[in-house]
């Protein structure tokens, strides 16, 4: 029986699928503020200088809340149903499960927590206790990796780092 081989992808790989959600997301996010408000929640204290700072403060941390909660279900729905954001399909990386097969929506919802709300904390933790695997600290939470490739006609694994 031969190995079956996952190459893991790369951290720069990562972050940069990362990046290209961000601003995609972002975009859209404040396309569609604007549309509905008339303005970007960035545009508000440059258009109306006596704006409540206070009104403003608690409108861009809601704005925020709400933005992040788009892209924890932009990734969570995404990775459930292809294991690719629009940023891994660019960069021909996938998540998956440690045996490179399609991870549960409750494992997307997990592992994507950890990149939308913690982040910086997800990923140093991942460094420092998870490398082996590269995984982040909410990949290790719900079993999952990030792949650059698969064959998934054999049956044991050998992780590699590429």
């Amino acid at each position: 029986m031969s190995e079956n081989k996952i190459t893991l992808a790369k951290w720069s790989h990562r972050f940069l699928a990362w990046l290209i959600d961000i601003i995609l997301v972002s975009v859209v996010v404040h396309l569609i503020s604007y549309v509905i408000f008339g303005t970007s929640i960035l545009m508000i204290g440059l258009e109306n200088p006596s704006f409540n700072f206070d009104a403003h403060f608690f409108y861009f941390i809601g704005f925020g809340l709400l933005e992040d909660i788009v892209y924890l279900f932009y990734w969570a729905i995404l990775e459930k149903r292809s294991g690719q954001s629009i940023g891994k399909m660019v960069l021909k990386i996938k998540t998956t499960d440690l045996h490179g097969q399609s991870i549960s929506f409750r494992d997307s919802i997990v592992q994507s927590f950890g990149k939308t709300f913690l982040l910086p904390i997800d990923v140093i933790v991942g460094w420092i206790f998870t490398n082996k695997n590269r995984q982040r600290l909410f990949n290790k939470i719900s079993d999952t990796i990030v792949i650059k490739q698969f064959s998934s006609d054999e049956a044991e694994i050998d992780y590699m780092k590429d």
